[in-house]
Protein backbone atom coordinates (compact mmCIF):
# COMPACT_ATOMS: atom_id res chain seq x y z
CA UNK A 1 0.00 0.00 0.00
CA UNK A 2 2.81 2.40 0.86
CA UNK A 3 4.60 1.56 -2.40
CA UNK A 4 1.43 2.33 -4.34
CA UNK A 5 1.06 5.70 -2.57
CA UNK A 6 4.71 6.58 -3.23
CA UNK A 7 4.37 5.68 -6.92
CA UNK A 8 1.61 8.26 -7.41
CA UNK A 9 2.60 11.66 -8.76
CA UNK A 10 1.66 14.91 -7.00
CA UNK A 11 -1.46 15.39 -9.15
CA UNK A 12 -2.73 11.94 -8.21
CA UNK A 13 -2.00 12.61 -4.52
CA UNK A 14 -4.15 15.74 -4.67
CA UNK A 15 -6.95 14.01 -6.60
CA UNK A 16 -7.04 11.10 -4.18
CA UNK A 17 -7.04 13.39 -1.14
CA UNK A 18 -9.91 15.45 -2.59
CA UNK A 19 -11.83 12.28 -3.45
CA UNK A 20 -11.58 10.87 0.07
CA UNK A 21 -12.41 14.20 1.74
CA UNK A 22 -15.43 14.85 -0.51
CA UNK A 23 -16.67 11.32 -0.01
CA UNK A 24 -16.56 11.80 3.76
CA UNK A 25 -18.49 15.10 3.48
CA UNK A 26 -21.23 13.59 1.30
CA UNK A 27 -21.53 10.50 3.51
CA UNK A 28 -21.83 12.75 6.57
CA UNK A 29 -24.57 14.74 4.81
CA UNK A 30 -26.44 11.55 3.98
CA UNK A 31 -26.19 10.34 7.58
CA UNK A 32 -27.35 13.71 8.90
CA UNK A 33 -30.31 13.68 6.51
CA UNK A 34 -31.27 10.13 7.45
CA UNK A 35 -31.21 10.78 11.18
CA UNK A 36 -32.40 14.40 10.86
CA UNK A 37 -29.57 15.87 12.94
CA UNK A 38 -30.26 19.27 11.42
CA UNK A 39 -33.39 19.68 13.55
CA UNK A 40 -31.83 18.72 16.89
CA UNK A 41 -31.23 22.36 17.83
CA UNK A 42 -34.97 23.01 17.71
CA UNK A 43 -35.48 20.83 20.78
CA UNK A 44 -34.01 23.47 23.08
CA UNK A 45 -36.04 26.37 21.67
CA UNK A 46 -39.20 27.72 23.13
CA UNK A 47 -42.18 27.60 20.74
CA UNK A 48 -42.49 31.39 20.51
CA UNK A 49 -38.77 31.76 19.82
CA UNK A 50 -38.84 29.04 17.21
CA UNK A 51 -40.69 31.23 14.70
CA UNK A 52 -38.11 34.01 15.06
CA UNK A 53 -35.34 31.44 14.75
CA UNK A 54 -36.81 30.09 11.51
CA UNK A 55 -37.00 33.57 9.98
CA UNK A 56 -33.40 34.34 10.90
CA UNK A 57 -32.12 30.95 9.76
CA UNK A 58 -33.93 31.10 6.42
CA UNK A 59 -33.28 34.78 5.71
CA UNK A 60 -30.54 34.07 3.21
CA UNK A 61 -31.58 30.58 2.19
CA UNK A 62 -33.16 29.64 -1.08
CA UNK A 63 -35.97 27.80 0.68
CA UNK A 64 -37.74 31.07 1.46
CA UNK A 65 -37.07 32.52 -1.99
CA UNK A 66 -38.05 29.32 -3.84
CA UNK A 67 -35.06 29.70 -6.15
CA UNK A 68 -33.33 26.47 -7.17
CA UNK A 69 -29.54 26.55 -7.02
CA UNK A 70 -27.44 24.67 -9.51
CA UNK A 71 -24.13 24.95 -7.66
CA UNK A 72 -24.19 24.08 -3.97
CA UNK A 73 -21.64 22.66 -1.57
CA UNK A 74 -23.01 19.16 -2.05
CA UNK A 75 -23.11 19.44 -5.84
CA UNK A 76 -19.48 20.58 -5.84
CA UNK A 77 -18.58 17.64 -3.62
CA UNK A 78 -20.43 15.28 -5.95
CA UNK A 79 -18.49 16.76 -8.88
CA UNK A 80 -15.20 16.22 -7.04
CA UNK A 81 -16.16 12.67 -6.04
CA UNK A 82 -17.24 11.58 -9.50
CA UNK A 83 -14.34 13.30 -11.26
CA UNK A 84 -11.69 12.01 -8.87
CA UNK A 85 -12.80 8.41 -8.59
CA UNK A 86 -13.53 8.13 -12.32
CA UNK A 87 -10.04 9.50 -13.05
CA UNK A 88 -8.53 6.59 -11.14
CA UNK A 89 -10.72 4.16 -13.09
CA UNK A 90 -9.95 5.69 -16.50
CA UNK A 91 -6.21 5.97 -15.85
CA UNK A 92 -6.10 2.16 -15.83
CA UNK A 93 -7.39 1.96 -19.41
CA UNK A 94 -6.43 5.19 -21.19
CA UNK A 95 -3.81 7.89 -21.29
CA UNK A 96 -3.68 10.63 -18.64
CA UNK A 97 -5.17 13.29 -20.96
CA UNK A 98 -8.14 11.12 -21.92
CA UNK A 99 -8.65 10.09 -18.31
CA UNK A 100 -8.83 13.72 -17.23
CA UNK A 101 -11.17 14.61 -20.11
CA UNK A 102 -13.58 11.72 -19.51
CA UNK A 103 -13.56 12.17 -15.74
CA UNK A 104 -14.48 15.87 -16.11
CA UNK A 105 -17.32 14.89 -18.44
CA UNK A 106 -18.58 12.41 -15.87
CA UNK A 107 -18.28 15.07 -13.16
CA UNK A 108 -20.38 17.53 -15.15
CA UNK A 109 -22.94 14.82 -15.93
CA UNK A 110 -23.18 13.94 -12.24
CA UNK A 111 -23.92 17.56 -11.29
CA UNK A 112 -26.63 17.76 -13.95
CA UNK A 113 -28.19 14.46 -12.83
CA UNK A 114 -28.02 15.50 -9.16
CA UNK A 115 -29.70 18.86 -9.93
CA UNK A 116 -32.46 17.22 -11.98
CA UNK A 117 -33.18 14.65 -9.28
CA UNK A 118 -33.17 17.38 -6.62
CA UNK A 119 -35.68 19.47 -8.61
CA UNK A 120 -37.93 16.45 -9.23
CA UNK A 121 -37.95 15.59 -5.53
CA UNK A 122 -38.73 19.21 -4.65
CA UNK A 123 -41.63 19.32 -7.16
CA UNK A 124 -42.98 16.04 -5.82
CA UNK A 125 -42.88 17.38 -2.22
CA UNK A 126 -44.70 20.56 -3.30
CA UNK A 127 -47.51 18.52 -4.91
CA UNK A 128 -48.17 16.52 -1.75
Amino acid sequence: MIDWWLNLNIYEHIVLTLAVASTIVVLAKIIFDIFKFYSVDKLNSEPEDLEKYEKIANNDSDIEKHVPRFITVISLNIFIISTSWSYFIFILFTSKALAIFFSILIGIASIVIYSIVKLLIKKRKNKV
